[in-house]
């Protein structure tokens, strides 16, 4: 069976295919991080800008440096599903600010609470800091369901490294019998 893309998915692997990074082994961490954020603001300055009733920043404690995770809250009343976005980069690049509009967009779409998890990258912090940070910050959403306004239904969202954070991070809480995720979304 042979599958097809979404005529929008097709425009925008078109569109992207044009903007360039050098390869991240030809860069520092920091110049391979600068280029991604350049290559997300040139891409999302044509992108539709959602709102969202408030975002809100917060440093949770995590397992080696504190965790920086920032909270998108839909404009609505009453308990709300929360989502724990994990973002890609291939470990190095990626940052919580260059997921903000599909964040907002999550946000908007699902009516949701979405947190963006800002973990540590490598070269600096190697595997598995990453994960405990990712596995962190599910636990004390989860955790914290009525202070945020969730509703108990929790999910974990990822793309590229983030993909490979969204399954690790419901197998541990599987492992240790918390929390408990009802859904994750894999993206390829």
């Amino acid at each position: 069976m042979r599958s097809e893309l979404h005529p929008e998915a097709k425009a925008l692997r078109e569109e992207i295919g044009d903007l360039q990074i050098p390869p991240a082994h030809a860069q520092s961490p920091e110049g391979s991080r600068r280029a991604s954020n350049e290559l997300f603001i040139e891409w999302e300055s044509g992108v539709p800008t959602r709102e969202v009733a408030e975002i809100k920043e917060l440093l949770i404690e995590g397992p080696g440096d504190p965790v920086p995770v920032r909270t998108y809250l839909p404009d609505a009343d009453g308990p709300r599903p929360s989502l724990v976005h994990l973002h890609g980069g291939g470990w190095v690049r990626g940052e919580v600010g260059t997921y903000d509009e599909f964040c907002k967009y999550l946000t908007d779409e699902l009516d949701c609470l979405t947190f963006s998890v800002d973990y540590r990258r490598a070269q600096e912090h190697p595997l598995p800091a990453a994960v405990a940070d990712s596995s962190a910050a599910t636990t004390l959403v989860a955790d914290n369901d009525d202070l945020f306004g969730g509703d108990s239904r929790l999910a974990v969202i990822g793309d590229s490294a983030g993909r490979t954070l969204s399954a690790a991070v419901p197998v541990m809480a599987r492992n240790r019998d918390r929390p408990r995720i009802t859904h994750l979304v894999a993206i390829d």
